[in-house]
């Protein structure tokens, strides 16, 4: 059995390898799209993508049973919703919300199952049928939407998230310490309540960071008058 699920996932990431190419010319198109598009957006300040690594496939694989649920390795790979990560970054949270409202004004052509297009960009789908933000498992919002790129007759799914300057900070956190070790977190009170406190300090840094730049904003309204 094991020997399977090695040859399974051998063979899943020699696909990736295979089209790598091809998934760093989409994650650059995607790259490309989001700030000619979104950089004029209130609050925006940079975008970020990037095909996932090996690693990150291997443990995804065999954290959701990947090798269970599809009998192609090659379909597998393209299960990933996260095949490619994409990332809109922004200036404040209250940020998130506006950049999420200019996507469903700009992808305003409906396709399949929930997903819509730009009429800039016929190749691009996000699925704006789903609530925003969502509730991850740990308790806390996020503005995550599925997308996937039309290649020729495939479909490359990526996911698009859109984070403010602390919550950039708090995913670091959350991945490094809560995601990685989630089934020993969450039978630890301590530590779930040391999450919620630091989240919780992170948002009032958020709302004085943004009095502050909203200051600095009048200030230098009265010296140009």
């Amino acid at each position: 059995m094991e020997l399977k699920i090695f040859s399974f996932i051998d063979e899943a990431l020699e696909f990736r390898n295979n089209y790598l190419e091809i998934l760093e010319a989409i994650s650059e198109k995607l790259n490309h799209f989001f700030l000619s598009n979104f950089s004029d957006c209130e609050g925006f300040l940079n975008v970020t993508s990037r095909v996932k690594s090996e690693q990150s496939i291997r443990e995804k694989l065999i954290r959701n049973n990947f090798y269970r649920i599809y009998k192609d390795p090659q379909m597998a790979t393209l299960g990933l919703s996260d095949l490619i990560g994409q990332r809109i970054e922004s200036r404040f949270i209250k940020d998130e919300e506006n950049i999420y409202y200019e996507l469903l004004k700009k992808f305003n052509i409906q396709g399949e199952d929930g997903y819509y297009r730009s009429s800039k960009e016929e190749n691009i789908y996000l699925r704006l049928s789903e609530k925003q933000p969502q509730i991850q498992r740990n308790g806390f919002e996020i503005y995550k939407i599925d997308g996937y790129y039309h290649y020729f007759k495939t479909k490359f799914k990526f996911e698009l998230q859109i984070k403010s300057m602390v919550n950039l900070f708090w995913g670091e956190i959350d991945h490094s310490v809560l995601y990685k070790n989630y089934n020993y977190m969450i039978t630890e009170d301590f530590f779930r309540d040391i999450m919620y406190s630091i989240k919780d300090n992170l948002t009032m840094i958020d709302r004085q960071l943004m009095l502050l730049y909203n200051q600095v904003g009048l200030m230098n309204g009265y010296r140009e008058n």
